[in-house]
């Protein structure tokens, strides 16, 4: 696991505040990340990062083997372009769940409240004004496809980038299209949420 300067600052609180290396790595997790933690006490990680006060310190332990602590990230952030990219690390809101589970790391995030009821499928956009877009363009390595109803997460579906690509030729060679967006501006394949396991 790799900790990030947010996690180096904790670090660096939870040994101010006495606790051993074996202790704080636990926190985080599993006790195979004690050397990392060692290499942030010593300074060969993060020198220049400040301790974290006590307030934003995890509570007190003992701390279970394989549960992690590890804090959460403070806020979202969006690549300044249109392919909306999320930097797991500045997640919060609904995306903090994926941050959970995914840790560090770069998705692709994509909501649809009603449409894959009514259809049966879900739509991956490939074209904007006739231009690559979407799928064609982004930088993640996973492409979440999250399902909504009344405003509430049914399921996240999680696909690697380069396995959803491969459904959407498919999908496209076979006219499985449709445009979208004002005057027809987007164009999107349409993906059989049936086809997603096979």
């Amino acid at each position: 696991m790799a900790f990030s300067r947010e996690d180096a600052a904790i670090i660096k609180g939870m040994l101010k505040r006495g606790y051993n290396q074996q202790s704080i790595a636990a926190c985080f997790g599993g006790l195979h990340n004690s050397g990392r933690v060692s290499e942030i006490n010593t300074g060969k990680r993060c020198p220049d990062v400040q301790a974290a006060p006590e307030s934003e310190l995890p509570p007190p332990g003992p701390y279970p083997r394989g549960v992690s602590y590890r804090p959460r990230p403070q806020k979202i952030s969006f690549n300044n372009d249109s392919k909306f990219d999320i930097q797991l690390s500045q997640s919060l809101m609904r995306e903090q769940k994926l941050a959970d589970v995914l840790g560090n790391g770069k998705i692709e995030l994509k909501s649809e409240n009603w449409q894959w009821e009514r259809t049966g499928n879900i739509c991956i956009e490939y074209l904007q004004n006739g231009n690559p877009s979407g799928i064609d363009v982004t930088e993640a390595d996973t492409w979440v496809h999250e399902l909504r109803r009344e405003d509430k997460t049914l399921v996240y579906l999680f696909l690697p980038v380069a396995r959803l690509k491969e459904l959407v030729r498919n999908a496209i060679a076979a006219g499985r299209t449709r445009t979208g967006g004002d005057g027809g501006r987007f164009t999107m394949a349409l993906l059989k949420i049936s086809d997603l396991l096979k």
